[in-house]
């Protein structure tokens, strides 16, 4: 088999086992739809042995992604876990303003995507150190809704608020600790003129600036709408670690390791990443020391 005929036929496979449309497809490869289209009907009249380097190549990348980025799925077993669901569970049904706090690494984005994709009706956002005014936090809330929208913030609050009203949504805005004091009062407007449920989640210092220091006045009126406070914790058990990690088959030694990475700076984050390191180094036979190589690999010091 040539490389051309070898190329065509692994790209009908990944298309095939990724679900994923030719168009979007022919995006990552950077070739146009037509191209790819062409290529496989053994239609294309270029040339066809640099479009099969780029499709190999593209396939080899995927694999090889596959290996290192192999991870433990959502599980509700992780009582972090259990605490934001049943925070966004009140929030959603009360139409209420609800909060998640928890360092980095306690699993709350996780949870939150995780929510988003199996409750209808759920907008997920998130700010960061580039979006965190009203406006751009109101444009990425429209941008979820399918609306690119243009204007003052007024103009795209009035918009937002018309085709929510009566939807009873919940809107979910993660890393929320960016958010400006004027960005947290325009989504209390959102919350009291839309009647939709709203979540701000993110670390500690979302409610430390609502109640200390010299910003706490200017969030009294969001402050006095807060319902539902979800205050999460970086400690897990042995169980909670063994429920993530299930599907890997991991002995008691290494779920230990685990859990008491886990339990340092980082988290669960940290936890899952050490993983991924020694995973993709010990092709599933993981061990202790395996998990301790991959501490030095990503530069940690902690001890387990």
């Amino acid at each position: 088999m040539d490389n051309i005929e070898k190329a065509r036929i692994r790209l009908i496979d990944y298309i095939s086992s990724i679900g994923l449309t030719q168009a979007v497809i022919a995006k990552r490869i950077r070739l146009s739809t037509t191209v790819i289209s062409q290529f496989l009907s053994d239609s294309y009249s270029g040339d066809n042995e640099e479009i099969s380097v780029k499709i190999n190549s593209f396939i080899d990348l995927q694999e090889m992604r596959t290996a290192y980025t192999k991870a433990p799925q959502f599980t509700d077993k992780i009582r972090n876990t259990r605490k934001i669901i049943n925070t966004l569970d009140y929030v959603y049904a009360n139409r209420c303003t609800g909060v998640v706090s928890g360092v980095s690494g306690s699993g709350k984005t996780t949870a939150l995507k995780s929510y988003q994709k199996i409750m209808s009706g759920v907008i997920y956002i998130q700010a960061d150190a580039t979006k965190w005014s009203p406006c751009s936090i109101l444009k990425l809330i429209a941008k979820s809704m399918n609306k690119e929208c243009s204007g003052s913030s007024s103009d795209i609050l009035d918009w937002i608020v018309d085709e929510l009203s009566g939807t009873d949504r919940l809107i979910i805005i993660d890393e929320a600790q960016h958010l400006k004091a004027r960005a947290f009062d325009t989504l209390r407007v959102l919350n009291d003129r839309a009647e939709v449920g709203v979540i701000y989640a993110g670390t500690p210092d979302i409610i430390k600036r609502m109640t200390i220091g010299r910003e706490k006045e200017e969030f009294d009126q969001v402050y006095s709408r807060i319902e539902y406070t979800c205050n999460l914790s970086n400690r897990f058990n042995i169980n909670e670690i063994a429920a993530l990690f299930s599907e890997f088959n991991l002995n008691n030694e290494v779920l230990k390791c685990l859990c008491s990475a886990a339990s340092q700076k980082g988290g669960l984050r940290y936890a899952v990443n050490l993983f991924k390191v020694a995973n993709s180094a010990e092709q599933g036979n993981i061990s202790v020391d395996a998990l301790m190589q991959a501490m030095q690999r990503v530069g940690k010091v902690e001890q387990f």
